[in-house]
Parts: structure tokens; C-alpha cells; sequence
């Protein structure tokens, strides 16, 4: 049974991405968390003259 929802760890890849941190070693947990931060900031906040990428989930909180 899958899961959706707007909470931190509500839905399927959120929840695949924590027990993905669990499964590595501590040392390494950081850049993990990095890159998924980075990937998400330039796709929410492109440089000037390109489009955002697609929201997902619901329009309104």
C-alpha cells in the first residue's frame, strides 16, 4: 500500500529516502542530504531566464 501525503515523510519517496540515510554509514549521510537539497533548490529556484520545474502535490496547503 503506497502512501501520499504533504508531511515530511507522508509519502512513498520520502520515506525510501530516509531508509536510504539509514542504510549508509553516518560519514556519507551528509553529502547525501546535500545533493538532494542542491537538486531541489536549482529545480524551485532556477537562474534567471529559466522556468521553475513542476510543483507536486497539492496547490493549496
Amino acid at each position: 500500500m503506497g502512501t501520499c501525503d504533504v508531511g515530511a515523510f507522508d509519502n512513498d519517496t520520502a520515506a525510501d529516502f530516509g531508509g536510504a540515510l539509514d542504510e549508509v554509514a553516518a560519514g556519507e549521510r551528509e553529502g547525501i542530504v546535500r545533493s538532494a537539497l542542491t537538486r531541489v533548490i536549482v529545480r524551485r529556484c532556477p537562474s534567471p531566464g529559466r522556468q521553475p520545474g513542476p510543483r507536486h502535490g497539492p496547490s493549496v496547503p
